[in-house]
């Protein structure tokens, strides 16, 4: 599990996390809450998301921001 929650994180860097954490299989959860999911980090995530070999089962979003770009997000990992 991964938590970077409240890191004032912005799509620069959590564009580079979601670029690492493909390689880590076994990712079960990761709490990106309270940081600035833009368009770029919103899309980022979603082609992560519906890779077939996207284990998470726990994804947190609050206060993410992600209200604007919430349409580009799949509704499952799997």
């Amino acid at each position: 599990s991964i938590n970077i929650a409240d890191n004032n994180l912005t799509c620069d860097g959590l564009c580079a996390l979601f670029d690492a954490i493909v390689h880590i299989p076994n990712l079960l959860s990761l709490d990106i809450a309270d940081n600035d999911l833009g368009p770029e980090s919103a899309d980022a995530l979603s082609n992560y998301l519906v890779k077939p070999t996207c284990p998470l089962v726990k994804l947190g979003l609050n206060h993410s921001d992600v209200d604007d770009h919430v349409s580009t997000l799949p509704l499952s990992c799997k």
